[in-house]
């Protein structure tokens, strides 16, 4: 065995796999968008989403894998007994392409609807995290939606969602956080209420969010690529 060869083949098979990694940026795989952990623990944007007026709020991002594992946000369910809001907020969590003009989720394409959520009520910001498991196309925008309108029962109560302040740098430049109002007595369905561009809460808001997703395959295949080669190099050095 020739212990010279073997240290250069080490180092060259070491020094093809950081020119790799340098030159091919889909090795070094981003796989979460988190805007929670930088969140302030109070920040947010009251009345979000619930009876009687706040039927959707929801944030656009640009997928970095081809699978979304979660999405996670939070919610503070609000109970006001001297007033109208007296009911836990009941939603639904959708998963949908970004429209092409870019202000709205396309309701024709629901990839993703979670079951019945509630928040607790008067427990202050709860976090909640929705299993995805959904294929997506990495660099494509898509947007998670918090849908109360599909279980508006007529007992008002609304929540207030965790978000970044106004006025800091954009906590996250890749999407927008987008809220449409509409209430029982509206007409259509779901799939009408992105026929008009939804609201942006304020340039440079967004929620506090976190998108957890499966890299690339592609990635792992390259990087397995690279430890044959280094096994092929260091065994016909040896021989």
């Amino acid at each position: 065995m020739n212990r010279r060869s073997l240290t250069l083949g080490a180092f060259g098979c070491a020094v093809m796999c950081g020119i790799t990694m340098l030159a091919i940026p889909s090795l070094v795989v981003a796989n979460e968008i988190d805007t929670l952990s930088s969140w302030d623990g109070w920040t947010c944007v009251p009345g979000a989403l619930g009876e009687p007026l706040a039927g959707y709020t929801g944030q656009s991002f640009l997928a970095l894998g081809d699978q979304v594992d979660s999405i996670s946000f939070m919610l503070d369910g609000q109970d006001d007994a001297s007033s109208i809001a007296n009911d836990a907020t009941e939603f639904r969590l959708l998963l949908t392409p970004l429209a092409a003009t870019g202000d709205r989720p396309d309701f024709d394409d629901v990839l993703f609807e979670s079951r019945n959520l509630t928040t607790s009520l008067n427990s202050g910001f709860e976090l909640f995290t929705v299993p995805i498991g959904i294929s997506v196309v990495p660099g494509v925008s898509y947007m998670w939606v918090l849908d109360a309108f599909v279980l508006f029962d007529g007992e008002e109560g609304f929540s207030d969602i965790a978000a970044n302040t106004f006025g800091k740098p954009d906590a996250y430049i890749d999407g927008e956080f987008f809220f449409y109002s509409v209430d029982k007595s509206s007409p259509g369905v779901r799939s009408n209420h992105d026929d008009e561009a939804w609201w942006t809460y304020g340039t440079g808001r967004d929620a506090a969010f976190r998108v957890s997703f499966t890299p690339e395959p592609h990635s792992w295949l390259l990087t397995a690529s690279i430890a044959g080669f280094c096994c092929i190099y260091r065994r016909r050095t040896i021989g």
